[in-house]
């Protein structure tokens, strides 16, 4: 129903978002492609909680790394 929103499409998409900012010492992009392999989904584009817990997860813990590390 939505072609433009294939795992192939996104894939395009993060690698044009990591070769966009790959010169900015200011700004990293996390990947989390391998993540959602597997993942169940409810209607194939959008995971469940489980992935976006691992995924707010990992965003809390970069922000309290550099929160520590200032």
């Amino acid at each position: 129903m939505y072609p433009h929103q294939s795992r192939e499409n996104a894939l395009t998409f993060n690698d044009q978002l990591v070769e966009a900012f790959a010169n900015d010492d200011e700004i990293r992009v996390v990947d989390f492609w391998n993540l959602t392999l597997d993942a169940q989904s409810s209607d194939g584009y959008h995971y469940l909680t489980d992935v976006n817990s691992v995924k707010a997860d990992v965003v809390v813990a970069i922000v309290d790394m550099i929160l520590r590390s200032r």
